[in-house]
């Protein structure tokens, strides 16, 4: 028997038939085993995974950049501390593109207010949209537990790229864990049908960095893992019983986290 299935799939159970997002949005801080987005109390670590990321990224400094996240949550708040702490120099701008997550102005004005730029109402721009972003205008994308929630992996990557100015560079911290963190790995037991039918929440495709990196691949985008982490304790106890769509014998496999940075080929023709 593996340790904890019963508990996992009755969780699984109750998530994808009672909760809501907006729910776990409010209250997913209380339930046990769930991790709810603390970016909107506490943008601070997101940003400082970024800052990480670029540095172990090596040069790529433009003094005065656009900078667009991917994913940005219910406020702005990673924008304004990003801004604050000179990512964008003196004027480039912030796009925080969110098409999901219901904007939450009462709650983004608080901390629009914490951050203490006054600029920020002007330089930092909330889109629900890609399409009114210019091509070749970005200079940075980021994103923080974003792709492992992204369908469409191929056309979310092909519009980033093609918004990329030449020389832009991604980062993307990516979380593969299961998001009930009690068990990163349980949700790899179940073959796609039986996952589709009755355990995933309907954004959880259960990308591996193998998939990932194959993705940006074939976007025309050369990948680089700055780091990775695994958790070797809680693999091994079902790294016997994986479903056959995930590779065992790959140590990709088991990667919980990973922080990629990717810039656009030199030699390939924009989308």
């Amino acid at each position: 028997m593996i340790p904890g299935l019963a508990e996992y799939v009755a969780a699984r159970l109750v998530r994808r038939y009672l909760f809501s997002e907006g729910f776990l949005g409010r209250f997913g801080q209380f339930l046990p085993h769930y991790r709810a987005n603390a970016n909107q109390s506490d943008p601070g670590p997101v940003v400082g995974v970024y800052a990480d990321a670029l540095a172990r990224a090596g040069p790529h400094h433009h003094a005065d950049r656009t900078i667009l996240e991917v994913g940005s949550g219910a406020t702005n708040s990673v924008g304004y501390q990003l801004l604050q702490r000179g990512f964008a120099g003196d004027t480039g701008n912030i796009l925080m593109y969110e098409p999901h997550a219901k904007f939450d102005a009462k709650l983004d004005a608080q901390m629009m207010h914490r951050a203490g730029d006054p600029s920020a109402a002007i330089r930092v721009q909330r889109i629900t949209t890609l399409a009114g972003v210019a091509d070749a205008s970005v200079d940075l994308v980021l994103s923080n537990s974003v792709l492992e929630h992204v369908l469409d992996m191929s056309g979310l990557l092909t519009q980033l790229r093609q918004k990329m100015r030449p020389g832009g560079m991604m980062v993307h911290a990516v979380d593969y864990r299961d998001h009930f963190f009690k068990y990163p790995y349980h949700f790899l037991l179940f073959g796609d049908a039986e996952w589709n039918r009755w355990l995933n929440p309907g954004n959880l495709p259960r990308w591996r960095l193998t998939d990932h990196l194959r993705f940006f691949a074939e976007c025309g985008l050369e990948a680089q893992v700055l780091s990775s982490e695994t958790d070797p304790a809680e693999y091994a106890k079902v790294r016997g019983h994986l479903a056959a769509r995930f590779d065992r014998g790959n140590p990709a496999t088991a990667v919980t986290r990973a922080l990629i940075a990717c810039k656009a080929r030199s030699t390939m023709p924009n989308p």
